[in-house]
């Protein structure tokens, strides 16, 4: 395919899991020949995004917005912004992350590609649902209803921005084919204007500059994720206490940080040295894949999950909820366990099971590193991604 200019597109000035998929992207495009222009709203970049992707690609920055009451301030600024980069540049292609599509000035639309990393009245619907049919976070939600209530209305507003945000794009890219029947479902897009590509997924180069000090005659438990109501934190702690009660080799470590944190600090006060919490999700993850047994996860709405594929790849085993997008990452009793209730109880039996059978463990996580590693590698990816660019421009 002849060299294309591409533009990739993230403004939101909170670093996550979109942030480190659209560095994955650039990287693979760039070594595919083409010319990446990267450009974030985000000032300040955590080693981790320019250890491992910024190599090969230009980098700009423009206006950030942090929330969505930001935007309608920003709009006109960051519209001006990427036509002054267009005039220069004549990108080909702008792949824009989800609800960034409405700061694309309507002159571009022609050569617009929206990536859905989640559908947010997807997730809204998910929390209602999930929240209400599980005891374990009612409960919690009575000390956490401040932000049960901030996520519900913020999936639904930002839900709403990125459906127009879809309509105006020539085509449409969806991480999974649950995230493709979502965008159908909850945003009215037709078919044939939906393309499924997963994220690719690489291994951060990075470094650890805090002291595990874990013996080595302990388990590693580890999870990673934000923690906010929607990655089912109070599920996830619950279920912690009660590995952690079962079994005193298992030393578990906690990867994030969010409004929930609270959580966590309570779970280590009960278990001093034996619950450890880094807030930093984008720093030092490889270490910690290396040294886990596995990785749990309680959320209860995933796209395509990094932190799960990152652990797989690693040759981890995992634990999660098989829900949304998830089981088309973790295939149940072949990657790791999916658990199909809504109780913290199920999780940790899941997990407590592979800690007692090794074997097992590790042919699991032999099968979940294969299965990133051809499904998912970058070459794989980038492949996917130039049809889909080819499309828009043959239009």
């Amino acid at each position: 395919m002849e060299t294309l200019k591409i533009a990739l597109l993230d403004l939101n000035r909170h670093f996550g899991g979109g942030t480190v998929a659209l560095g994955n992207l650039a990287q693979a495009l760039s070594r595919k020949g083409h010319e990446v222009h990267l450009i974030l709203g985000m000032k300040n970049l955590p080693s981790r995004l320019v250890n491992t992707h910024l190599n090969d690609c230009h980098l700009y920055h423009t206006l950030g917005y942090k929330d969505i009451f930001d935007m309608p301030r920003l709009m006109c600024g960051i519209r001006n912004d990427l036509l002054r980069l267009y005039s220069v540049h004549k990108f080909d292609i702008l792949n824009v992350q989800g609800v960034n599509g409405l700061f694309v000035p309507s002159e571009l639309h022609n050569r617009l590609i929206v990536t859905l990393h989640g559908n947010n009245l997807a997730r809204g619907f998910a929390l209602l649902r999930c929240v209400y049919k599980s005891s374990d976070m009612l409960q919690a939600t009575r000390y956490a209803f401040t932000n049960y209530m901030r996520n519900i209305s913020g999936h639904f507003m930002y839900g709403n921005l990125e459906k127009t945000a879809c309509k105006r794009a020539k085509l449409v890219i969806a991480l999974t084919s649950c995230e493709a029947y979502y965008a159908k479902e909850y945003y009215n897009l037709p078919e044939e204007k939906i393309r499924i590509v997963p994220n690719s997924v690489v291994l951060p180069k990075d470094s650890f500059n805090h002291e595990l000090a874990i013996p080595e005659d302990k388990e590693l438990i580890l999870s990673v994720s934000a923690l906010e109501m929607i990655k089912g934190i109070p599920l996830l702690v619950k279920a912690a206490k009660e590995i952690l009660s079962t079994r005193s080799d298992v030393i578990y470590v906690f990867v994030g940080d969010g409004p929930l944190r609270v959580f966590i600090r309570k779970l280590a006060s009960r278990f001093p040295r034996r619950v450890i919490m880094f807030p930093q999700i984008h720093s030092g993850l490889t270490v910690l894949y290396e040294r886990s047994k596995m990785l749990v996860h309680g959320s209860f709405y995933e796209a395509c999950c990094l932190s799960i594929a990152e652990a797989m790849l690693m040759g981890k085993p995992v634990v999660a909820l098989g829900m949304a997008s998830i089981p088309e990452l973790v295939t149940n009793n072949v990657t790791g366990y999916l658990v199909e209730s809504l109780h913290a109880k199920d999780l940790a039996e899941k997990a407590i099971n592979l800690l007692d059978d090794d074997k097992k463990a590790r042919r699991m996580g032999s099968a979940a590193k294969k299965k990133i590693e051809e499904l998912y590698n970058p070459k794989r990816i980038a492949y996917k991604t130039e049809n889909v660019y080819k499309e828009v421009l043959a239009s």
